[in-house]
């Protein structure tokens, strides 16, 4: 009952001969995996496993995309470089800056002797 590959050339008789005995198989009440069927399933569950593999490394970089995107947009709409021309820093009134100045703890207090 065992496929020969060496007296047969044809792959296609191949694959006759092993639905031949498979049939013959079950016509006669075995049932359970032969050793052609448990490595069709190891086969067929590697190959599910590696699109599902597939499928989440290209969820997470059109999350990735997605995000560059929106980060793109929002600096186009906002961007960093022109916001001091639109708002110019606080002037510190002269009292603030008299105050901060004579503080012992200001950095630039500490500086001078």
């Amino acid at each position: 009952m065992h496929i020969s590959f060496v007296h047969s050339h044809n792959p296609q008789s191949l694959i006759t001969k092993h639905r031949q005995r498979r049939g013959k198989l079950k016509q006669r009440g075995v049932t359970g995996n032969t050793k052609g069927e448990v490595g069709d399933e190891i086969l067929l569950f590697l190959l599910l496993l590696l699109f599902k593999l597939l499928l989440v490394i290209i969820v997470l970089l059109l999350i990735i995309l997605l995000l560059f995107l929106l980060l793109l947009i929002t600096l186009l709409l906002n961007p960093l470089s022109t916001r001091s021309y639109h708002h110019p820093p606080p002037v510190f009134s002269y009292e603030l800056r008299r105050i901060l100045l004579c503080s012992p703890d200001h950095p630039a207090r500490r500086l001078t002797p």
